[in-house]
């Protein structure tokens, strides 16, 4: 869980991988058949524990945003993609475990919040001319582009580059 001033994020994390779990010839129905069962039982976990902060006073007057996050090769938008009489206001993200690496470095260099991103995929939505089937799609466009590695990853790879260069130095002597 996150808590932001206007709202809090629940996450639910599926291991769920197309690769791993169902044949890349599969009919869109037989994808929708064997995903439906895990979105469906994140979608009721993430429910009850939205009831369960909703009688809390802390979460009065906030809006609460649900994300399942999945493996990278799994992109189904939201949960409306897979449960026709879906009827919240609010749709139930699902995002990938890079979608949230790149939301989560955004709020840490100061670009975004975690409700500001959320409400921009709500608003952006509202138009089908520019709706995203993902949230994760709005994350490949600006001002979230990110030009960079994230801080962890570029730290990480500039390190690798530093001792590949020692190697090669000692290689040459």
């Amino acid at each position: 869980m996150i808590i932001e001033p206007k709202a809090y994020l629940l996450f639910e994390v599926k291991n769920k991988s197309l690769t791993k779990a169902i044949p890349t010839d599969s009919a869109p129905e037989t994808l929708k058949a064997k995903l439906k069962g895990t979105i469906l039982k994140a979608k009721n976990q993430l429910d009850s524990t939205r009831s369960k902060c909703a009688a809390l006073s802390v979460f009065k007057n906030s809006i609460c945003f649900r994300i399942i996050v999945t493996n990278d090769d799994l992109w189904i938008g939201d949960v409306q993609t897979l449960i026709e009489d879906y009827d919240d206001p609010l749709p139930i993200w699902i995002l990938t475990l890079k979608d949230i690496d790149s939301l989560v470095e955004l709020v840490v260099q100061g670009v975004e919040t975690f409700c500001g991103f959320f409400e921009k995929v709500v608003e952006f939505n509202q138009y089908s001319h520019h709706s995203v089937f993902s949230a994760g799609k709005l994350l490949q466009m600006p001002p979230y582009t990110q030009q960079t590695l994230p801080k962890h990853l570029q730290e990480e790879l500039e390190m690798s580059v530093e001792l590949l260069k020692q190697k090669f130095q000692g290689v040459r002597t």
